[in-house]
């Protein structure tokens, strides 16, 4: 069983296999439904259009852009199961205990667009999670037993300096791939600094913050990428259809730059190491290649066949302490 497989050696675990947070909507957005009236008839405003209104406020908060707000870790515990989804594994989060997620809790951190939300740790829960990064920061501070954990996001400032830096380098003569890669630097760095006035002032304890171009850097690091390559292949090598093998694969790629994401967890007291732990996983997409064998060997004859995948790359690094 999967879930077994992670609760036994969960640093093991997420070496081998990209982790994803699947944030059901009633929890994290809240449910929307249609007004009705007493008759049962939808309910309409003075230009026709149908009224709504949200039955369950998720577990997301309502703060404004740019503004920061701390949760209660008591009140952010979930259960949790995993579903394999090729090297992707989700973690179903759900506010109940059912038989897809077992009965291990953790605390989740979801991320709010645009803003900055912590947590301080307890001692009711094992396990930490925060909702999956694709740009986002992830900062951490204050003593084992009881550190802080910061999900800081400014995803529609990064499109907007994005797309106008884009322009004015396309308009200056570069190439797309060309113009992607200077712009992703210049704007990253932008967005560092936005992503900053939002964090949380850790006083003098000297806190860790994992960043955007930290995680881009392992991914495009050419060592790390042959090592993911290589534990990505190790297991997924079975005969495909027709005799097809999977054997190779090709860094999915936007604008010349490795589509990226991170996972962000948290063990505690986990393998004698006294209060929490934080780790970090790197992942890259991928587009597998296909062989098929010819006589000994195998030619490759189909290219990027099959679903677009994800690959660990630099294996776990520890974020925290």
């Amino acid at each position: 069983m999967s879930l077994d497989a992670f609760l036994n050696d969960p640093l093991s675990y997420a070496e081998r296999y990209v982790i994803a947070f699947n944030e059901q909507t009633e929890l994290f957005k809240g449910k929307t439904s249609i007004e009705l009236d007493d008759k049962g008839k939808v309910k309409t405003d003075a230009t026709g259009r149908m009224l709504t209104r949200v039955e369950k406020v998720g577990l997301t908060p309502n703060i404004a852009v740019g503004n920061h707000t701390t949760l209660s870790a008591r009140r952010h515990q979930l259960y949790f199961g995993i579903t394999p989804r090729g090297n992707v594994r989700d973690f179903n989060m759900s506010k109940t205990q059912t038989a897809d997620t077992g009965d291990t809790r953790c605390y989740y951190l979801p991320y709010k667009q645009n803003a900055a939300v912590s947590m301080k740790l307890g001692s009711d829960c094992d396990y930490f999670f925060t909702s999956s990064l694709s740009g986002c920061s992830v900062q951490v501070f204050g003593n084992h037993d009881h550190p802080t954990v910061t999900h800081a996001n400014a995803g529609d400032q990064f499109v907007d300096l994005f797309g106008r830096e884009i322009e004015r380098l396309e308009a200056a003569g570069y190439d797309a791939d060309t113009a992607g890669q200077m712009a992703n630097r210049s704007v990253n760095a932008r967005v560092d600094t936005i992503i900053a006035a939002m964090l949380p002032n850790p006083g003098s304890r000297r806190p860790r913050l994992l960043k955007k171009s930290d995680y881009l850097k392992v991914a495009e690091s050419r060592t790390q990428k042959r090592r993911a390559k290589a534990l990505y292949l190790r297991d997924q090598t079975d005969a495909g259809e027709d005799g097809y093998r999977l054997t190779d694969y090709a860094l999915d790629l936007a604008r010349g730059r490795p589509t990226l994401g991170a996972a962000v967890f948290g063990l505690r007291n986990h393998n004698g190491a006294a209060g929490w732990t934080i780790y970090y996983q790197a992942s890259v997409g991928v587009l597998p290649e296909f062989s098929k064998k010819k006589g000994l060997i195998f030619k490759k004859t189909v290219t990027r066949v099959g679903q677009r995948d994800e690959a660990v790359v630099g294996g776990v690094r520890k974020l925290f302490p």
